[in-house]
């Protein structure tokens, strides 16, 4: 940038917590955005929604942290920036919790929503949202058909979708007896 260093808050190497999130929609699909080329990480499918935790302050203003809840707060902060759900509208687990070696090792949590909207109501809020422009697109995949996209996913997308799919393996394995089937030719 004009042979300066970006911003702080640019940076792959900043000293932050991600958060990143796979929703299901009520017709179980996934939703599977592709990042906008405008973002500081790399281009391709990715995670419903992600970002960085931002620790809650006191009324004296002093950072802390003291349940899961304060995370999966953060993370109910970024769907709401970025595809403009409610948290009522969704049930949100946690996952995992990994560092992202590619990013020096940046933390990250994972998680899982599931959906009460259907994704053609998501992707009509997703153009509302007030941080819309970090997606090109959004679609809606069934577990089978991401699998299958033979397209670039960031690092965050493939881990986030590699988590949901195995909770949604671990919740109803009679679905994915066909895939591992396919899988082992």
């Amino acid at each position: 940038m004009n042979g300066q260093l970006p911003e702080f808050e640019q940076s792959y190497l900043a000293n932050t917590l991600g958060v990143a999130v796979v929703l299901q929609t009520k017709n179980n699909k996934l939703l599977v955005p592709v990042r906008s080329p405008h973002q500081a990480i790399m281009k391709g499918y990715h995670c419903s929604s992600s970002g960085v935790f931002a620790l809650p302050s006191d009324k004296e203003g002093r950072l802390y942290c003291n349940t899961f809840d304060d995370f999966s707060r953060g993370m109910q902060n970024e769907i709401e920036r970025e595809l403009s759900l409610h948290s009522g509208e969704y049930t949100i687990f946690p996952l995992a919790f990994a560092r992202e070696l590619v990013r020096g090792g940046k933390p990250q949590l994972f998680f899982f929503a599931k959906c009460a909207l259907d994704d053609d109501e998501i992707k009509k809020r997703t153009n509302l949202a007030e941080e819309k422009i970090e997606f090109v697109d959004v679609y809606g995949f069934t577990p089978e058909l991401v699998l299958d996209k033979h397209q670039s996913y960031t690092y965050e997308g493939i881990a986030g979708i590699s988590l949901a799919l195995w909770y949604l393996r671990q919740e109803n394995p009679e679905q994915f007896i066909h895939l591992d089937e396919r899988f082992k030719k």
